[in-house]
């Protein structure tokens, strides 16, 4: 944000003297000491030293060629950055000067899909071909232009349409505007000045060629004289023209991304080396911070262009080591004698070993007056001391002032001048009694102090254009003295044949309480001994201040003559009602009755405090502060009283904390969504304490906090919060058991609990089911339940379908035949002669028909799961095998 503000303070700045017709050439007359004051005790001159000034018209055209960094770092801040530029623009002469505005930054080789990399202005220059850093120098060029609405939508377009890059190859973009403009604008006009105005924001990371580097390890390659911004500064020099080089950084962030030390090397490189690169020192920027930086790094932007479209122009003046420079006496008056103010950084001269030095570059055409001021000592001729003792003579005596008054009159450097003090005024009648003055008068001389020609300025020079324009002639100044005449006067008393003082005094009224001094308005005067006010005694003082009543005074005075003279005053002391109210402290949002604790009494009306007004009432109560309330009573008699009382509102701290729900096993920190707060003073969470936490976060309860904070004032408040423990809702589930064919529902044998909202059964969603009751395998179902504060319980059970149980029908037993003996095995004999057979007796058996045999097939280890094959026939005939076994087993 600062740096949008720095930027739009600089571009309001940039351009302000790009008038039409704003460079000038100069002429100057000599100059002169226009006045000489003298100080009023003569010791201190101050001259006023003039010339006049004169600025014409421009003679060169103006290229003003902005070299913009669009790293993506300057994307936030270019939009105001635009607009300000666009506004200043508008300031330029289309019909001689030109813009150009060329932009750069870097992007990598598959970044189609920024907009500057399909941009038909966009040079990409790529570098390290074929490797995995591969990338893309890019220089978005601009047309060197006297139409600056060209230039004006250019830079436009950059925020519009996202015309930003990623990396910031400064010395490259450098060097690749002077190629560009030279290539549009041919061999160098000597009558036409260019400045490029470079602006970047950060650490570069690509040298002169374009070479990607990186600031930690490459820094002289990256700034230095062969490859670095210093050679691409030195090439726009050593081409004739103007270069300025502007560099605001955001330290914090440069720091973490590359470290102190790579930083300090950075800037100190900077520091020491740009200055001697860029056409003058002053054109050098680097603002390493944000703080107190705006106004300075917009006055040397704004120097920059001014000494660039102006034609240079500076006074050196040396003043004489007798003298010295006035403090901001220097004053630039136009031909109207209005104050002009000078761009900085020269709004004001340096003064330098008695050396005045103002460089006028800044100032537009025009006729102007230069003034200021030195000062230094004077020749001084001391008044001489002349004084004179009163006298008192009887009355008509005979009076001479040169004899019957004592008087003297010495001088430092005429020494005595008693003999010549003359008698300028005498009013002295001794006929009449009475005071009158003798004026005396005395005049010194000059002989003996040092007057002449002392020297003022020892020398001076105008240039212009770097080249000298006038010397300046020596100024003198001549002092001179004048003699100085002193008078002083005397006071000669005429007595009369008698006299007596008189005392004057008026009666009093003043009210109980009240301080009295029964000195205060009471004088005594005496016409032989004057004034005797300091001679007065008080004879009689009955005044009793804190009862009402009439008293008296009686005043005495005495005379030289012994005469005496006494006067007596009455003093009146009424009652004055009183109010009753102490100073008060509530807080912020108290109530407050400002008649709450006040009381009015009076001597003679008694209990008035009904009939008390309140004169002012500052009093509010929604901010802290001391503020006054003016009460205001008047009695029966129209005595009024006033009281004024201090009411203090004072901010008591609150604490912000709401009651919390957290469930078993959560991590629990009691500070968080707390705060606290202070209208006197602010944010004070960091001072709360926890004064009681009974929260065990492994027990479902309700449990309590207990906040406390104090104010810098010491006021205390305290907080208590309800936290409570809830157990995440539980889903009770068992694993089953189907036959194929089976109806199964999936919510039957199934619950869901919650501390907080009890039985949630009916809330139960079915996150997966997979039973398929027409296939025997092992299924799954997955249950999943929120309780009214968002927690979420999920369950798993485990559904095994079977193959249903095979019933095999009885076999009817088949009467059995006359089984045939079996006849022993005979030996074998000759084949020639056949052996006849013998037969074997036949053995009866009964089989009673099997009764009904159900089969039942045991579940086997490993059931197929969904989606597996099952021969059921082959199962099958297994069964019918062993059932046929089984009979035929018995029949035998």
């Amino acid at each position: 944000m600062k740096k949008n503000l720095i930027f739009s303070v600089i571009f309001a700045v940039l351009f302000s003297s790009f008038m039409p017709g704003s460079f000038a050439s100069a002429a100057t007359t000599d100059h002169s000491i226009k006045t000489s004051l003298v100080s009023a005790d003569g010791s201190e001159v101050t001259h006023t030293i003039m010339m006049d000034l004169e600025k014409k018209k421009r003679e060169k055209k103006l290229d003003l060629v902005i070299v913009q960094d669009l790293s993506g770092s300057f994307k936030g801040s270019y939009p105001q950055v635009a607009a300000k530029l666009n506004d200043a623009l508008d300031l330029l002469d289309p019909v001689v000067d030109r813009t150009q505005f060329m932009g750069y930054t870097g992007l990598k080789t598959d970044d189609t899909n920024y907009p500057l990399y399909n941009d038909p202005r966009a040079d990409l220059s790529i570098y390290n071909a074929g490797q995995i850093s591969e990338g893309y120098n890019v220089l978005l060029k601009g047309d060197l232009t006297s139409d600056i609405s060209a230039t004006k939508s250019m830079i436009s377009e950059v925020a519009t349409k996202d015309l930003f890059g990623r990396s910031t190859p400064t010395a490259y973009g450098i060097d690749q505007a002077l190629k560009a403009y030279q290539q549009q604008t041919g061999p160098k006009d000597p009558n036409r000045e260019t400045l490029f105005l470079v602006v970047t924001d950060g650490f570069p990371n690509g040298d002169i060629n374009g070479t990607p580097l990186t600031p930690a390890t490459s820094m002289l390659p990256l700034l230095g004289p062969t490859t670095g911004i210093i050679a691409a500064l030195n090439n726009i020099n050593n081409a004739g023209y103007q270069t300025s080089f502007g560099l605001w950084q955001e330290k914090a962030s440069i720091v973490d991304e590359w470290g102190q030390i790579s930083y300090d090397n950075y800037n100190n490189y900077i520091n020491d080396n740009i200055p001697n690169v860029v056409t003058r020192p002053e054109f050098f920027l680097n603002m390493t911070t944000s703080e107190n930086s705006i106004e300075e790094f917009a006055a040397y932007v704004r120097d920059i262009v001014l000494t660039n479209i102006n034609e240079q122009l500076s006074v050196e003046e040396n003043i004489a080591s007798r003298y010295t420079y006035v403090a901001d006496s220097a004053v630039i008056k136009d031909a109207s004698g209005n104050t002009v103010a000078v761009p900085a950084p020269y709004n004001k001269p340096t003064v330098t070993n008695n050396k005045f030095e103002w460089n006028l570059d800044a100032l537009p055409e025009g006729q102007y007056t230069l003034s200021y001021q030195v000062k230094g000592p004077n020749p001084v001729n001391e008044k001489p001391v002349l004084t004179g003792e009163d006298k008192t003579v009887p009355f008509n005596s005979a009076f001479d002032p040169l004899k019957d008054i004592t008087f003297s009159a010495t001088d430092k450097e005429s020494g005595n001048l008693t003999s010549s003090v003359t008698v300028k005024e005498n009013t002295v009648d001794t006929s009449k009694a009475g005071v009158y003055k003798v004026v005396y008068e005395v005049t010194d001389t000059t002989d003996g102090i040092a007057t002449g020609i002392h020297n003022v300025i020892e020398n001076g020079k105008i240039t212009y254009r770097d080249a000298l324009l006038q010397t300046l002639k020596p100024l003198d100044y001549t002092s001179t003295v004048a003699p100085n005449t002193v008078t002083t006067e005397v006071q000669v008393t005429v007595l009369a044949p008698e006299s007596v003082p008189v005392i004057d005094g008026k009666d009093q009224i003043f009210y109980v309480g009240d301080s009295y001094d029964p000195r205060a308005d009471m004088s005594a005067t005496d016409s032989i001994d004057g004034d005797l006010t300091d001679k007065v005694t008080i004879k009689e003082n009955t005044v009793d201040n804190t009862t009402p009543g009439v008293y008296k005074i009686v005043y005495e005075v005495t005379n030289s003559l012994g005469k005496t003279t006494t006067r007596e005053i009455k003093v009146t002391v009424l009652s004055r009602p009183t109010i009753d109210g102490k100073d008060q402290v509530i807080y912020v949002g108290d109530e407050y009755d400002p008649r709450a604790d006040m009381s009015a009494f009076d001597l003679k009306d008694g209990d008035i405090t009904s009939s008390v007004t309140i004169k002012e009432n500052t009093v509010d109560n929604t901010t802290p502060g001391v503020y006054k309330i003016v009460y205001e009573v008047t009695n029966s008699v129209g005595e009024t009283a006033t009281k004024e009382i201090k009411v203090t509102v004072l901010s008591r701290p609150t604490i912000d904390g709401k009651d919390q729900v957290i469930y078993v096993g959560d991590e629990y920190d009691p500070k968080a969504d707390m705060s606290a707060f202070d209208l006197k003073d602010g944010d004070i969470t960091s001072s709360v304490t926890i004064k009681e936490n009974t929260v065990d976060n492994t027990t479902p309860g309700v449990y309590k906090i207990v906040y406390e904070v104090t104010n810098s004032v010491g006021e205390t408040a305290t907080k208590e919060i309800k936290v409570t423990v809830l157990s995440r809702p539980t889903i009770d589930g068992k694993d089953q058991v189907i036959y194929v064919g089976d109806e199964y529902d999936p919510r039957a044998d199934m619950s869901a609990f919650d501390l907080k909202d009890g039985d949630i059964t009916s809330s139960v969603t079915i996150k997966e089911n997979t039973v398929d009751n027409t296939t025997p395998g092992v299924y799954k179902i997955v249950y999943e339940v929120t309780n009214s504060v968002g927690e979420t319980a999920t369950r798993e059970i485990k559904v095994t379908v079977l193959s249903r149980p095979v019933t095999i029908d009885p076999v009817t037993p088949v009467e059995p035949t006359q089984p045939v003996n079996p006849v022993k095995p005979i030996v074998p004999v000759d084949p020639s002669q056949p052996v006849p057979p013998v037969k074997a007796p036949v053995v009866t058996t009964t089989v009673n028909p099997p009764q009904n045999m159900t089969v039942v097939e045991a579940p086997s280890q490993e059931l197929p799961t969904t989606g597996d094959t099952s021969n059921g026939l082959a199962v099958l005939f297994g069964l019918l095998l062993t059932a046929s076994s089984i009979v035929i087993f018995r029949k035998k």
